[in-house]
């Protein structure tokens, strides 16, 4: 598929491009290469436009913080529920690349639980190259 892009290439070394049609994440780990390839986001990507309404109980108070995440858009989401979703697994690849910008770019916003959180979590998926 041909698109037009915009490549970038952040302070650690990572390179991302933005497409038209897809997002593409390029990150080396180690000795292999993981590349992530994902849907075009907007500012209105949502975990719930990505995987659907939630669904069941929220019994603990994990649940209830994802739960009340689950509509707000990336861009607006926290460090920590942006750490919070990618060590629970939810919406990986869209997350990893809002979380990778974020790492990038701009300053912590003082939510995450401890200093380094949310590069915490980016750094373990990495290891699993998911």
């Amino acid at each position: 598929m041909k698109t037009s892009s915009q490549k970038s290439a952040g302070r650690n070394g990572s390179e991302y491009a933005h497409f038209s049609e897809q997002t593409v994440l390029t990150q080396p780990f180690g000795a292999r290469n993981c590349a992530i390839t994902i849907g075009a986001m907007d500012q209105m990507t949502t975990v719930s436009s990505l995987i659907g309404p939630w669904k069941g109980a929220t019994s603990t108070t994990l649940l209830q913080r994802c739960r009340d995440a689950w509509d707000t858009p990336f861009e607006a989401l926290s460090d920590l529920m942006v750490a919070t979703f990618l060590s629970q697994r939810v919406a990986v690849p869209q997350l990893l690349v809002e979380a990778m910008r974020r790492l990038d770019s701009e300053p912590r916003d003082d939510t995450e639980y401890f200093d380094g959180q949310l590069a915490e979590a980016v750094s373990a998926l990495k290891a699993d190259c998911v």
